[in-house]
């Protein structure tokens, strides 16, 4: 099933636990493959440390990865163009999944907090 996907992922900082934020931070999120890394989008993060981006099920179904419905997903965390953060790969992040209260699908992808 084709669609579009939203995957979210918040920075906080290790030694006070508050979010990362700031006009310099911008986040990229990536779909590792074999060949070459997809990416998939790039946002700013927001007050509470959190950035997200909107993609579609095309972005990872590419032709570098034939047959592929689950995406390993990974971001990196820039300050001022040079890479400060990279998270580690989530493999075969399951987007096609059911959410389990409301039975619908699952269309937003939590990548996690991380400390920076």
């Amino acid at each position: 099933m084709a669609g579009l996907y939203r995957f979210v992922v918040r920075f906080v900082d290790k030694a006070s636990g508050k979010p990362v934020t700031g006009p310099a931070y911008r986040v990229r999120f990536f779909d590792k493959d074999i060949i070459h890394d997809n990416r998939l989008g790039e946002s700013p993060l927001d007050g509470q440390g959190s950035a997200g981006v909107i993609v579609s099920s095309a972005a990872f179904k590419g032709l570098d990865s034939p047959g592929e419905t689950e995406p390993d997903l990974y971001c990196v965390l820039m300050k001022d163009g040079q890479q400060v953060f990279k998270t580690p790969v989530r493999m075969n992040v399951k987007v096609e999944a059911t959410d389990p209260v409301t039975g619908r699908d699952a269309r937003t992808i939590d990548l996690g907090v991380f400390k920076v």
